[in-house]
């Protein structure tokens, strides 16, 4: 992992004003800020579950490994990394340096 990778998994995703529904293996997620459905498949609302203010980039992709028991790490980091990136440009997430208190 490089520097940039490493810093990156630092990072502490927060989650932006949302309403959302979780049904049996997805979850539908609004923005409320730009009112767009986003349909977030079982990986993806399993991450969005993990997102707390607390946790970074690097305890989800842990908290995700234990799941899914089997699967590369670096596989789970990618997809971590991959999904929470696509949940900010949705503006479901945003990202912090710093766990909320």
């Amino acid at each position: 992992m490089d520097l940039k990778h490493t810093a990156l998994m630092k990072l502490v995703p927060v989650k932006k004003r949302v309403k959302w529904r979780y049904d049996g293996s997805f979850m539908v997620a609004m923005s409320e800020e730009t009112f767009q459905l986003v349909l977030l498949n079982s990986t993806a609302s399993a991450i969005y579950t993990l997102i707390d203010g607390k946790r970074n980039l690097m305890d989800i992709a842990k908290r995700v490994c234990e799941a899914y028991r089997g699967i590369r790490k670096d596989r789970i980091i990618r997809d971590v990394v991959r999904n929470v990136r696509e949940l900010e440009s949705k503006s479901l997430v945003g990202f912090t340096s710093r766990a909320e208190r």
